[in-house]
């Protein structure tokens, strides 16, 4: 209410200011009219005027020489036709005696009088000749009546016009004003209300967000801190992780090369009981043809035992040697079957041992091979662990400059949150600079802000 009332009053003011103002303005210009007016009615008063009492002087030489009363009277009548002649006197030579002399009463109509008049009424005096010799004179009386009448009907007519014209004017004056700076300033500063409002809700945004990273970046200090711990311990565990994998890379180099050394002596050996498989083989081939010697052997001697036989007592000894050589071929190939035997089971045992071998042969390349790819792999892994061992440092590093602009940042936000909250202030500030300002220019929503 107090906020309102002092509105009214200063709006009121700022009214009755400006009607004073247009009402100063409208009066200098009527002043200038009037003065003007003025000066022009009396030029046509004096226009008017000063001809009067000379065409009378012309016109009354003769009337007033012959003392003709009437003839006089028409013409002073006829010059009275003009209503500013308020009275004409007309005396003779001696200048005391009155010829003719006519006024005008209340009602302004023509009357006889004896020639006696004030001073209250401008007047023109002129002397009447005639053939050169003065005869009388004359003396005409003006009224400012009319011009006196047509001024105050001025004064009253600009006195009213100063007002109409100081009310239109001010009213005029308050719309322009109203519509050109008023609604403009009234529309600005709603402009400015909602930017203010804004700013407001953004720096206490800012100011919550500015507090929320001063806090997260306290607590990120301290966890780049403890991260920076970490990875100094990680550092020297990836270190001894490294000098570990180069030294199992070196232990697997000398193991590939005994295996390598391995599978040369399996393959030697391999090859060695191919060589023995072959030589069974040729073995076998040799058992076999003694048997078939001992069979001949055999057949032999039942041929020899037969013929024997035949021969009687001559071939009894030749049938004993039959005998023997029978028994012995048949034990010759009993022990070549004996034989075969054990060198089929031999062979067969090479053989197993041939495929066992092979396979031993395989496995051990196929270690070998193995053995190989992990020393690679290992050797792969030793430059990788010395190449993460380097990118751990220099993540070290990293996260110590991390700490340190998390340090700076942290800093920075306590800053910016002083900031925020300044504009905030600043923004309150501005707000009370905008009520201040609708209420000098009287807008009624001023009380809204």
């Amino acid at each position: 209410m107090m906020k309102q009332h002092t509105r009214k009053m200063k709006m009121g003011t700022i009214s009755v200011m400006m009607i004073g103002l247009s009402i100063i303005v409208s009066s200098i210009f009527s002043i200038l009219d009037y003065t003007n007016e003025r000066a022009s009615l009396q030029k046509d008063f004096e226009e008017i005027s000063i001809p009067v009492p000379k065409r009378l002087a012309n016109g009354l030489e003769k009337p007033l020489w012959f003392l003709d009363e009437a003839q006089t009277l028409k013409l002073i009548e006829l010059e009275m036709m003009e209503k500013r002649v308020y009275a004409v006197v007309v005396k003779e030579a001696d200048g005391k005696t009155v010829f003719c002399a006519r006024k005008r009463d209340d009602n302004w109509k023509i009357i006889k009088f004896d020639g006696n008049m004030t001073k209250e009424h401008r007047s023109l005096s002129e002397t009447i000749f005639y053939e050169g010799k003065s005869i009388g004179n004359i003396e005409v009386f003006f009224s400012r009546r009319f011009m006196d009448e047509s001024l105050a009907r001025l004064r009253f007519f600009n006195f009213i016009k100063v007002i109409a014209m100081g009310i239109s004017l001010a009213a005029a004056l308050l719309l322009i004003v109203n519509f050109f700076m008023v609604r403009p300033i009234s529309i600005v500063v709603a402009g400015l209300k909602k930017v203010a409002d804004e700013i407001e809700s953004a720096s206490q945004k800012l100011l919550f967000s500015g507090r929320t990273l001063s806090d997260g970046a306290s607590k990120q200090a301290s966890s780049v801190e403890e991260t920076s711990a970490s990875l100094e311990e990680m550092t020297s565990m990836t270190q001894q992780n490294a000098h570990n994998l180069t030294h199992a890379n070196n232990l697997m180099i000398g193991t590939s090369r005994v295996m390598s050394d391995t599978v040369n002596s399996m393959n030697r050996l391999t090859a060695s009981m191919d060589d023995i498989s072959k030589t069974g083989e040729e073995t076998r081939k040799v058992i076999k043809t003694i048997e078939e010697i001992a069979f001949q052997t055999n057949l032999l001697a039942l041929n020899a035992a037969v013929e024997a036989a035949r021969a009687g007592e001559v071939g009894a000894g030749f049938a004993v040697v039959a005998d023997e050589v029978r028994s012995l071929a048949m034990r010759s190939g009993q022990a070549a079957k004996n034989t075969a035997s054990l060198i089929e089971a031999s062979v067969k045992g090479i053989r197993t041992g041939y495929e066992l071998a092979v396979s031993a042969n395989d496995g051990l390349k196929k270690l070998s091979d193995g053995a190989q790819k992990v020393g690679e792999l290992l050797g792969e892994v030793a430059a990788a662990s010395q190449d993460q061992s380097q990118g751990i440092h220099q993540v070290s590093r990293a996260m110590i400059q991390i700490d340190k602009v998390t340090q700076e940042n942290m800093a920075s936000a306590s800053d910016t949150a002083l900031s925020v909250e300044e504009l905030g202030n600043q923004s309150s500030r501005m707000k009370e600079y905008m009520r201040e300002l609708t209420a000098l220019i009287g807008n009624k929503k001023s009380d809204k802000i």
